[in-house]
């Protein structure tokens, strides 16, 4: 009674109210179910990105799937596959242009080259998924570096991680411009995401879509593209169409790529040189640790933010991101930061959530109320679109960030 005593005056003193509310051991319990649940990226089983549906073939080589709604009610194919049960009926019932032969039951179809066509059906089913399905596509495709040994492994999303994704796709699937702000601590991966998110849409999605990465120093931005390079490395070739994927030298320019077979350029620069990525055509641009970009009499954030992002238009797909660990108050990208969490963006609408609590949705019950203006914490700010009404947020909206309730300013646009 004393601890708890003495942990309310300190509270008090510090500007916060706990709300009591009485948890129960089953609740507690479902709670570390819901952290704790089964995740399989490769099968579907576990997201978080939207509604699933669940898909048998017991002829592939993945025999139980959990698709996006989105991708059953979007394509035939998927439609089909579900009618069909299994790749060799898919192939029988609706054929394929390239077979010519099946066995004496009308089964296992054989194409011109001599290759199974279950196998070219299982190929194409894979475009299609990779498609609507992110996770899938990173866990399947992108190798990252390994932050427990010297290997790479496969890019399987940690919970923060499916928490952002979760915000991107809200928007790229309503067709919105992507905007994020993202105040993060240090490895948790939040770089890596970004950055194969934005590879995904170049790679799957939209081709002549460049991009740009800008970081407060140009090896930081280099590092960062590294992250891509081992990608390509590891790419196969029948996802492009059969060429190779790499990187080529763009017009002998130093700091630009292109990604063969694509056509996307991605530029590389820094926060102390403006200069090398001003007049850039891009339609998506990564700004890492912006908290730590200089603002001096010659240069300043708001100028490299100017001479980047000024030709990005608000476009399906496009992705402007700026991400940062905490440097103090006061800053270009504090000042930001606290501007999306009170609606202040003229252009862009940012939504405040908080990052590193993984908690079911429905358990609001302990939180913590601010009585006075907060300082900075770690949130992620997502954009919507920049309808011209304005209104109160949700209760759904409020709930996903407890510490910013005290502001009742916060709007949508």
């Amino acid at each position: 009674m004393e601890a708890a005593f003495l942990l309310q005056k300190i509270a008090e003193e510090m500007g916060i109210v706990f709300h009591h509310e009485e948890i129960t051991v089953e609740e507690n319990r479902q709670r570390n179910e819901y952290l704790r649940r089964y995740y399989n990226p490769e099968t579907g089983e576990g997201n978080d990105t939207g509604d699933r549906r669940i898909l048998r073939l017991p002829d592939a080589p993945i025999p139980v799937q959990y698709i996006p709604k989105a991708l059953f009610e979007n394509e035939i194919m998927a439609q089909r596959l579900v009618e069909c049960g299994s790749l060799a009926v898919y192939a029988e019932r609706y054929g394929h242009d390239k077979i010519i032969a099946t066995d004496e039951a009308g089964r296992n179809p054989k194409l011109a080259d001599g290759g199974d066509a279950t196998e070219e059906l299982w190929r194409e089913w894979i475009r299609v998924r990779i498609r609507y399905d992110f996770e899938f596509w990173a866990f399947s495709f992108v190798r990252i570096k390994d932050k427990l040994g010297a290997e790479d492994i496969p890019f399987r999303l940690n919970r923060p991680q499916r928490r952002i994704l979760g915000m991107l796709e809200d928007m790229r699937t309503a067709g919105k411009p992507i905007r994020l702000i993202l105040l993060k601590a240090r490895q948790w991966g939040g770089s890596t995401l970004v950055q194969i998110y934005m590879a995904w849409i170049q790679l799957v999605h939209c081709r002549n879509w460049n991009s740009v990465i800008c970081a407060h120093l140009k090896e930081s931005a280099a590092n960062i593209k590294g992250m891509y390079s081992k990608l390509l490395a590891n790419y196969p070739d029948w996802l492009l169409d059969g060429e190779k994927p790499k990187f080529k030298p763009f017009e002998r320019m130093a700091n630009t790529s292109v990604i063969a077979g694509r056509e996307c350029r991605v530029t590389i620069g820094s926060a102390e040189s403006q200069e090398s990525v001003r007049g850039i055509d891009a339609a998506m641009a990564h700004l890492s640790e912006v908290a730590f970009w200089r603002n001096s009499r010659m240069k300043s954030p708001e100028q490299v933010m100017r001479s980047i992002c000024g030709s990005i238009m608000l476009l399906p797909c496009s992705m402007v991101v700026m991400e940062s660990t905490a440097n103090g108050t006061g800053s270009y990208f504090h000042q930001e930061c606290e501007r999306a969490k009170r609606g202040e963006r003229q252009t862009v609408r940012f939504r405040p959530v908080v990052r590193n609590r993984d908690v079911h949705p429905a358990d609001r019950r302990l939180r913590l109320v601010h009585r006075q203006p907060h300082r900075l914490r770690t949130h992620a700010m997502a954009q919507g679109s920049h309808a011209r009404s304005n209104r109160l947020v949700s209760a759904e909206t409020e709930r996903v960030c407890p510490a910013c309730r005290h502001d009742g300013r916060i709007s949508q646009r």
